[in-house]
């Protein structure tokens, strides 16, 4: 039987008609708890018992279909103080998912002596007096249908990185995000 993992069920029945002309379906409807399944498409096939390898009446479960092609969000929000503990910045960049799914994903702050632009080639070369000072240290996370995913750096109860008066910007990529690289904007930080 072809292996329809990942396609459109019109694209599955299709492959399987290609080898077995007389072949009938039942389509079944169900969550998956596959996460690199999108809505709407195969997680797994089920052949009647006994026929094999084009059984003449396979099952095909697929995800529901909510309308919407498979998407995540990325935001990465202003570097800021925080009140606990009182001073410290931090950054945090925000993932949502329109589909239960796996994201990769990194957030680094950044601090300079100087106001800089948002262009990593630039912050990684060190210009502005830039260094990253924190990352999230987890990149691979879990997304669940319409749940926000939050990323920070540095994490809760990471380094303390005080504002010194000086200049942060956010950077973060995810895999699946849309877009897949974000910037947070550019704030200057003192404390008190």
């Amino acid at each position: 039987m072809p292996d329809c993992y990942g396609l459109t069920v019109a694209a599955c029945e299709s492959a399987i008609t290609a080898v077995r002309p007389d072949a009938t379906f039942t389509v079944a409807t169900a969550a998956s708890d596959d996460p690199d399944v999108a809505d709407g498409y195969v997680s797994s096939t089920i052949p009647v018992a006994g026929i094999d390898p084009a059984p003449k009446a396979p099952t095909v479960d697929k995800e529901p279909d909510n309308g919407q092609d498979p998407v995540c969000s990325w935001v990465i929000n202003n570097p800021h103080t925080s009140s606990d503990p009182a001073g410290a910045v931090d950054v945090k960049g925000r993932a949502t998912c329109n589909y239960t799914t796996t994201i990769t994903g990194s957030l680094t702050l950044w601090k300079c002596d100087d106001e800089p632009s948002a262009n990593i080639a630039s912050l990684e070369n060190g210009d502005w007096g830039c260094v990253a000072v924190a990352e999230d240290p987890v990149p691979v996370r879990n997304a669940i249908a319409g749940v926000q995913v939050t990323y920070q750096a540095p994490p809760e109860g990471g380094d303390y990185i005080s504002a010194d008066d000086k200049w942060f910007i956010g950077y973060g990529t995810l895999d699946k995000g849309t877009p897949t690289t974000a910037f947070s904007n550019i704030v200057q930080l003192s404390y008190p």
